[in-house]
């Protein structure tokens, strides 16, 4: 190797030893450099400029920055890269050369940014926290559009709570979540895609069995089946408050999370149980959903993924969501215009 620096540089024998420390901290594979990324480019824009107030303006950081990266540079390289002088800055032959050799460098390094960013695109994979509740009317819509914009999309779903959701986000477990509740994290994006009625579900033989609709007040001496509060706190207290309205506290007896349980319960006659809307579906034999009025209790579904991360997938997903939701809402105003 030494033989060959001797020949490329015979002209320069001053140059010699700094060309080969040079050759080696850029070529030498598997090692740890004195120098870094943002130090070449300084250098490289000052070499293409040939002024320093010029290349940091390209650059947009202060040139005194730019003037303390270049020495450090030199420093970690052991050799000067320009000679300086009031009008202009020149390159000495070391500096030369490593311009040439970082003409070739740069654009590598683009190509590898870009091969990596389509690599991801061409084979995307999308970790979806699901919690069962939104599945018909937001997630199925909603990947069934993102899949015509990535044909070659693996979906993966994790069905929890919106709690277990909030927990494997922030674990990286998965990459977005929909949830009943919106994240009590600074470090979670909750964005609201919906919002549905809340209803009761009634056994065979109650007085509403059948009935389309009940005014809330005349559920006060019913026996209720609610959820644990830390499960979603905000449609716990929206349940609540609107009890309130109607003039009575709600007689709470049992506290389930899963729903399809809370139907379960309610069918055995324990008592009422609330249900979203969008999911009287579950309500088994011997069930019936009722609709809540005077007032009626809202519940929200959120789309969460984790603040700051940019990934192009996640994006397109939480505006398809989004985009779900509106349309749904101009398709039932126009059902309600068409019905007047």
């Amino acid at each position: 190797m030494v033989s060959v620096l001797n020949v490329a540089w015979v002209n320069h024998p001053f140059e010699l030893d700094a060309r080969q420390m040079l050759f080696h901290h850029l070529l030498m594979p598997f090692r740890y450099y004195d120098f870094d990324l943002r130090q070449l480019v300084s250098f490289y824009e000052v070499a293409r400029q040939r002024n320093y107030r010029r290349a940091a303006d390209q650059l947009h950081i202060a040139q005194s920055a730019i003037s303390r990266q270049i020495q450090s540079l030199e420093n970690a390289l052991g050799s000067r890269l320009f000679e300086r002088s009031y009008q202009r800055v020149t390159l000495t032959d070391a500096g030369r050369w490593m311009q040439k050799k970082l003409a070739a460098v740069f654009p590598a390094l683009d190509e590898i940014g870009a091969s990596i960013d389509n690599a991801a695109i061409e084979s995307p994979v999308l970790r979806i926290g699901d919690d069962a509740m939104t599945t018909a009317e937001i997630l199925v819509p909603a990947l069934r559009a993102l899949r015509k914009k990535y044909p070659n999309l693996s979906v993966s779903l994790n069905q929890n709570t919106s709690h277990g959701s909030f927990q494997e986000l922030k674990e990286e477990i998965i990459d977005c979540a929909l949830t009943a509740a919106p994240a009590p994290y600074k470090d979670l994006v909750s964005v609201k895609v919906m919002e549905q009625n809340v209803g009761i579900v009634v056994p065979e033989g109650h007085p509403l069995y059948g009935v389309a609709e009940v005014c809330l007040s005349e559920l006060h001496d019913e026996n209720w089946i609610l959820f644990p509060r830390n499960a979603n706190p905000i449609l716990y207290d929206e349940i609540i408050s609107s009890c309130h309205s109607a003039g009575f506290s709600p007689q709470i007896v049992q506290e389930v999370t899963v729903r399809s349980r809370a139907v379960a319960l309610a069918a055995c006659g324990i008592g009422i149980a609330t249900l979203a809307e969008h999911l009287k579906y579950i309500c088994i034999p011997g069930t019936k959903y009722v609709g809540l009025s005077k007032p009626t209790p809202k519940m929200g579904c959120y789309v969460v993924h984790q603040r700051g991360r940019s990934d192009r997938i996640i994006e397109d997903f939480v505006a398809q969501c989004c985009g779900m939701n509106s349309r749904k809402r101009q398709q039932a105003r126009q059902k309600k215009m068409s019905d007047l």
